[in-house]
Formats: structure tokens, C-alpha cells, sequence
């Protein structure tokens, strides 16, 4: 091992700084606390993340994490292998001691959902810490003083067992093999799968060794809660009628659509990107999908037929993309191509569903979620700068359209800034009538011309 050196500014200022995890493609580091660009003392609590693209770290961001309350000093996170779920140790609301597990999900907006606690199977009065959470998404390892133990903490696994992810296995503790008469946190497997490193303050040179123990997962695991994937899947039923016994088979088949991502443009194949799928009720990722070829094809259980879902990707480059799917047999028959605009300096990119009541600044509720593609496209790209730009018709008096088209654009900077984007990465200006792109013959042309948009200065 080499000798350790400071990273620096800007994961390292005046304040406390820590690495509370990565992504599992290594894209996304998670920090402790939050950064700000003048290293201003910030005004409230949470935490931060970063983006590594072209070898470059961009500067840490505020992680969006609905109603974070963080009472203790200690902080643990872990973000899930399909980067879906973040188990958090937290002494927050609802605790039933010192720090306990929570759980948050992605949204489709790329904030994280307010944190659940997992309950009292699980929790204790006393400190959960350090989660671990396998790929199956239902193993969970975490360390503890409030269960049976050797020492200090130890490290235990309790499986999921069901979707209220307050229903847990009793936890069992790894044994004699990996806890000690100190104290074990932070249990983290080798990607090989053949050890697993933890920190131990047994024999330690100081508050605790990094040490690495050859086990694998299959021997921690509980045996009978092994999980396997399951595509398609035959259940025998046996149902008694008017003293006749009928054998009835049932299927629970998955609904699947494929898709590719397109340059809007020139409608080539956008080879890189993330699909994320999600309810519109609660707009909480169901699946996540990494491509890097341009096409995906998602596989969702069959209760989700007949319903709607959005589709929204995300790609390096190019504007957040959103669009409505129904999952139905008719709709599902046809591959899906989702069109995005390309991010260029210069380019302006119309947006259509940001809407005002007539004569006034005031937003409709359905502008929200183009402007949250906005948001996370000036999150995804923290170097990008843009102008807003506010056009009406031209009937009535062109003063008052001129102010009105003023109002609207401030009234968009002013919900970009409130969702965490520096009101310095923004410039806006109203035009009134001045600028139509159609015709104001008729109202179908005029409402083309009714519009906000942005262009790109800075990228």
C-alpha cells in the first residue's frame, strides 16, 4: 500500500469531511455534509454527492433526501447495487434508541424519498450501524450494540421479508469467524466474492484495524433465505368445488417492453445512459437500468399490467427525457424510442409543458415535473450555465405582455433555486410578443408562441 495524501479541495475544506460510500460503478461518491462553492458555513443539515465524468470529479452537490434529520454526530450510508435503495444509520425521527437503520428509495427526479425506519426487529435502544445490503436486496448486514453479542458491536445479517421492509428475520450474529471481544462496523465484501473486509479495534494499533477474513457470503448467509431470480414461474393450485377436486394452473409471467435512446436531432443511437422506471403516483424507481449500447428491455411483474408508467432517461450530454408508457399488449408490441435533445452551447430547448394561468405568473401544477427534468439536468452537469427566455402572443397590450413574460421567467429561477440550483447558474429575460415562432392568425398557432424556454451559454 501506498502512502495516503490528502485529495484536497473540494472534498476537503475547514469543515468535518468524510467518504460515506461510492455507486457500484464507482461514478458516484458519497460525502459527509454539505460544500459550497464560497465555503460559506452551510444553514442546514445533509449530505453530498459527486459525479466522475471524463476523469474529473464535478464539485459536491447537496443530495436531495426528503425531511434528512441527522441528531448524531455518526453517519452511514449505503446505496443499493442497482442504485435504487440507501439504507441510512441515522438518529432521526422516530429512533428507538442512539442511531438507528432506515431505508430511502430513488424518484424518478433523482431525489431520495423520505427515510422509513426498518423497525423494531431490527432497531434497538441502543446503535445500529454501518448497513451492508447484498444484491438481492433482502440480506441485510449491519453492526450492532443492542443485539446478542461478543464485544462491543458485532456484525449481524437479517433477511427481508416482504416489500414493508419493516418485516425482518431476528438477526443473527457471524459468529465467533468475524466478531471479537472488540468492536466489528463496517462489514464490506470483495467484489471477487472470496472475503470480506471489516474494521476490528481487536489487536488493533489504534480505534480499529482495516482487516480483510476469507469467507464468502454463501457461508454467512441464512440457508433457508437464499433468493433466486425467477422469470417465469408455475403454481399448482388445488381448489375443492361441490366435492370436486380441480387442479388449476397459474402463471405469474412478467410484462417486458424494449426500447432504444435516440439523438432528437438526427435520430442516431445515444449508446450510453440510465432508464429509470417508476408509478407516477409516488415516483418511485421500480427499475433501473444502466445501457450501454442504446437499447434496454425491462421486465416488470405482471401486477403492473394495464397500468402507466414513466420512462425517464437520463444520458451524458443530452436532456433528462420523460414519457408516459401504458402496459398494455397493444402498447408493448412496438419498440419504444425515447428522444432526447442534445446539450450544445447555443442550443435552445423549448419547454412545453411549463404552463401559467392566463394573465399571470402563476405556474400550473403539471409544469413541475418538466421543470424537474431541468433540475436534474443542470444537477447532472454542475459546470452548465443557461438563459431563460419568456415569450407570449401578441394580443393585448405589449407592455403588460412584455412585464408578464418578465414575471413568468422569474418565477421559473425562482422554483430552480428553491430546488438546490445557484441562482448564479442562471440569467432570464422577457420578450413579450416580440419573438413568435408561428403564426397569431389562429389561438392553435398562438398557443405555440405562448412559451419558456432556455439556451445553453455554458457547458
Amino acid at each position: 500500500m501506498g502512502t495516503p495524501q490528502n485529495v484536497g479541495a473540494p472534498f476537503n475544506d475547514k469543515r468535518k469531511n468524510s467518504v460515506l460510500g461510492f455507486s457500484s460503478d464507482g461514478a458516484i461518491i458519497y460525502l459527509y455534509g454539505l460544500y459550497s462553492e464560497d465555503n460559506s458555513a452551510p444553514k442546514t443539515q445533509g449530505l453530498s454527492f459527486s459525479i466522475k465524468r471524463n476523469g474529473k470529479w464535478s464539485f459536491p452537490q447537496k443530495l436531495d433526501i426528503k425531511y434528512f434529520r441527522n441528531y448524531s454526530e455518526n453517519q452511514d450510508i449505503f446505496v443499493s447495487d442497482d442504485g435504487t435503495i440507501m439504507i441510512l444509520a441515522l438518529q432521526s425521527f422516530d429512533t428507538k434508541g442512539a442511531e438507528d437503520l432506515y431505508v430511502s428509495f430513488l424518484n424518478i427526479d433523482g431525489s431520495w424519498s423520505e427515510p422509513k425506519n426498518l423497525g423494531n426487529v431490527i432497531n434497538t435502544e441502543f446503535q445500529e450501524v454501518t448497513p451492508y445490503l447484498l444484491k438481492d436486496n433482502k440480506n441485510l448486514f449491519f453492526s450492532s450494540n443492542g443485539h446478542d453479542g461478543f464485544g462491543s458491536k458485532d456484525v449481524f445479517v437479517s433477511t427481508r421479508l416482504d416489500d414493508s421492509w419493516t418485516n425482518w428475520s431476528v438477526p443473527e450474529n457471524l459468529g465467533s469467524g468475524i466478531n471479537t471481544s472488540g468492536m466489528e462496523t463496517s462489514l464490506f465484501f470483495d467484489p471477487s466474492g472470496d472475503f470480506v473486509y471489516l474494521v476490528s479495534t481487536h489487536d488493533s494499533d489504534g480505534y480499529g484495524d482495516i482487516k480483510k477474513v476469507d469467507v464468502k457470503p454463501e457461508d454467512i448467509i441464512p440457508e433457508d433465505t437464499t433468493t433466486e431470480v425467477v422469470t417465469r414461474q408455475v403454481v399448482a393450485q388445488v381448489i375443492k368445488k361441490d366435492s370436486a377436486i380441480i387442479h388449476r394452473v397459474v402463471e405469474n409471467k412478467l410484462i417486458s417492453f424494449r426500447g432504444s435512446l435516440r439523438n432528437k436531432k438526427d435520430k442516431t443511437l445515444i449508446t450510453e445512459g440510465v432508464v429509470n422506471i417508476a408509478l407516477p403516483e409516488d415516483k418511485q424507481v421500480i427499475k433501473k437500468i444502466e445501457t450501454n449500447s442504446g437499447y434496454f428491455d425491462v421486465s416488470l411483474k405482471e401486477e403492473y399490467e394495464d397500468q402507466k408508467v414513466l420512462v425517464r432517461v437520463v444520458s451524458p450530454g443530452f436532456m433528462p427525457e420523460e414519457k408516459a408508457v401504458y402496459l398494455t399488449s397493444d402498447s408493448l408490441s412496438e419498440s419504444i424510442d425515447v428522444l432526447l435533445n442534445p446539450l450544445e452551447v447555443g442550443s435552445t430547448i423549448q419547454l412545453n409543458n411549463v404552463l401559467f394561468k392566463r394573465g399571470t405568473a402563476t405556474m400550473l401544477t403539471g409544469s413541475y415535473d418538466e421543470l424537474d427534468l431541468v433540475v436534474q439536468m443542470l444537477k447532472e452537469n454542475p459546470n452548465m450555465k443557461i438563459k431563460l427566455s419568456g415569450h407570449t402572443d401578441n394580443r393585448g397590450n405589449p407592455k403588460l405582455n412584455l412585464k408578464l413574460s418578465e414575471e413568468r421567467v422569474d418565477r421559473v429561477i425562482e422554483y430552480l433555486t428553491e430546488k438546490g440550483i445557484q441562482k448564479s447558474r442562471m440569467n432570464g429575460k422577457g420578450y413579450g410578443g416580440s419573438q413568435p415562432i408561428a403564426s397569431n392568425a389562429t389561438e392553435a398557432t398562438r398557443r405555440l408562441n405562448r412559451r419558456v424556454e432556455f439556451t445553453i451559454i455554458k457547458n
